[in-house]
């Protein structure tokens, strides 16, 4: 290509279609297709879900104990819809919190049973939110939660069974 003058995509792209295929053959379509952006082959996606998970940033900082317990609900509610949305299995809450300053902590737990409703959800969400006002009490500017460790993980992994390949001689 550089000695057809071509250094980069810009000037691949303003390289006529039929010049590419005369020198390049069917990989000049190719060439030119992709430096315009054109690209037929279908898209699949087949993308194993490892979350689910909402998060709340906030107009006004919430300061005051009530407005963490009504921010939690709202959060774990919204929770629930996407969980269901999305068919989703998992046993590890996660709580995000960002601070006024916007220093971030998260915390998480683990459950042995699957998490899928509020009445699962809501408890842990409130011990995992407890466990973040150790400190001095701190505006917060956001709040999220997530599920995730779906089945057939372990150990962080996705369960998988390795494949085989045969040879001929």
């Amino acid at each position: 290509m550089h000695k057809m003058g071509i250094f980069n995509g810009g000037q691949l792209r303003h390289t006529s279609r039929t010049h590419l295929t005369e020198v390049f053959g069917k990989a000049g379509a190719l060439y030119h297709d992709f430096a315009n952006g054109i690209d037929e082959r279908p898209v699949i996606v087949e993308r194993e879900r490892k979350s689910v998970g909402c998060e709340q940033t906030y107009l006004e900082d919430l300061t005051r104990p009530a407005q963490f317990t009504i921010a939690l609900y709202h959060l774990v509610i919204e929770l629930v819809k996407r969980i269901r949305k999305a068919d989703f299995r998992g046993r590890t809450l996660t709580l995000k919190v960002k601070y006024a300053d916007f220093t971030q902590i998260t915390r998480s737990i683990t459950s042995p049973d699957m998490l899928t409703n509020k009445d699962q959800l809501l408890p842990l969400a409130k011990q995992l939110f407890r466990t973040t006002r150790q400190e001095e009490e701190r505006a917060i500017r956001l709040l999220g939660l997530s599920v995730s460790h779906a089945i057939g993980e372990e150990d962080g992994h996705p369960h998988w069974v390795e494949g085989t390949l045969d040879f001929l001689d």
